[in-house]
């Protein structure tokens, strides 16, 4: 792979990576997933021997092809594995095992998760993307469902910022019926704005991203999520998965052939002023 330059590389041959995998090949991406384990599935088979999943099989499957076991069924860990393995050879995806990935804050100790890094403190990530010279950023929090971006200049970029690239992206091809998302009370009054010169309107909810999917599957409405960085497209996840949003932010960056500033050029946050008596 030395000297091969991807569009997008997506790290880990689990769930998530596996079905960004599948959306890239079908927009005709030019990807490569990274693995450090030697055969897909691997972490699910270093589980303990006992483990099934606490979710039915009719849940288990990733888009484009179902688990191959009855709806009601529980797979083991080893049946998962095996699901995975077959799902990225039946879909040809091109992943690329043992390979060596460097990682950033990532030596928990059990009292330092998003201490100093993750999407609740951006600016370690931000400062990464300008001394590398990258094209943008993600931070996760601890479990992943969180992302929040840094563009190429290191300005940080919250679940806002990535509602409406990825709203305009999806109402440019047609593929954001009906106009419309979901969004919480703690949005920025400027995504409603930007959004409603692009003819995209905004649902409000309360406040996690359990009311927003509620709000979302009630008005069937295929995207939506939070400020902080839950963001929820229907079409691919059932739930806020930050990965999932990173990997298709940087697809969509890398289509666009435009920095990540430009693309959210036309989002402006407002600042809101309260009198105190």
């Amino acid at each position: 792979m030395a000297g091969k330059r991807f569009g997008v590389i997506v790290v880990g041959a689990g769930q998530s990576g596996l079905a960004t995998g599948h959306q890239l090949a079908r927009w005709g991406v030019d990807f490569v997933i990274l693995d450090g384990a030697e055969r897909v599935g691997e972490s699910w088979r270093r589980r303990w021997d006992s483990l099934r999943l606490f979710t039915p099989a009719r849940y288990d499957g990733l888009p484009g092809m179902a688990f191959p076991a009855s709806p009601t069924y529980f797979p083991t860990k080893d049946e998962m594995a095996a699901y995975l393995e077959e799902y990225a050879r039946h879909f040809a995806l091109p992943v690329r095992l043992g390979a060596e990935v460097t990682r950033l804050c990532a030596a928990p100790d059990g009292r330092n998760v998003n201490l100093g890094c993750g999407s609740t403190a951006p600016e370690a990530v931000a400062a990464a993307v300008v001394a590398a010279g990258a094209h943008l950023g993600a931070a996760f929090d601890g479990d992943a469902d969180r992302c929040i971006l840094a563009d190429e200049r290191g300005e940080v970029r919250d679940g806002d910022a990535i509602l409406y690239l990825w709203a305009t992206r999806l109402l440019a091809e047609r593929r954001l019926v009906p106009p419309a998302i979901v969004a919480t009370s703690m949005s920025n009054l400027g995504l409603e704005l930007a959004l409603a010169r692009q003819g995209i309107s905004v649902v409000r909810c309360g406040v996690g991203d359990r009311l927003v999917v509620e709000t979302m599957r009630r008005e069937g409405i295929g995207l939506g999520g939070e400020q902080s960085g839950h963001v929820v497209r229907l079409e691919l996840a059932a739930t806020g998965d930050g990965l999932l949003t990173a990997v298709q932010m940087a697809a969509l960056v890398h289509q666009a052939g435009r920095p990540l500033s430009e693309l959210l050029a036309g989002f402006k946050v407002w600042i809101h002023r309260m009198k105190v008596k």
